[in-house]
């Protein structure tokens, strides 16, 4: 499946955005409580997803909290931080890749 990942810097003048595949997803459900009933893994989905320029992602990432979303929505979230005059930082190539 076709993903689109991005998040703000924490100064908010630029946005990491990457397009990418979901390969797998990371199940966690042996251990989704503590010995004391708390939930754990609550707040996150854990995806193994195939990026482009893999080096430049890690080295432009604004931190471990992304958004994630189904399809590649590039353009449109291009257009929005022109608009906002918000810099983007992404692959040199904005197509999803291939598996």
């Amino acid at each position: 499946m076709e993903v689109t990942t991005g998040a703000f810097s924490k100064n908010l003048k630029s946005f990491s955005l990457w397009p990418g595949r979901i390969l797998s997803q990371v199940k966690n459900t042996d251990r989704s409580t503590s010995p004391k009933g708390i939930t754990l893994n609550s707040c996150a989905n854990t995806m193994d997803v195939k990026v482009r320029d893999a080096g430049r992602f890690l080295q432009n990432i604004a931190g471990i909290h992304h958004i994630m979303i189904t399809g590649n929505y590039t353009k449109a979230i291009e257009d929005a931080l022109s608009r906002m005059n918000v810099s983007m930082v992404g692959p040199s190539d904005f197509t999803s890749p291939e598996v």
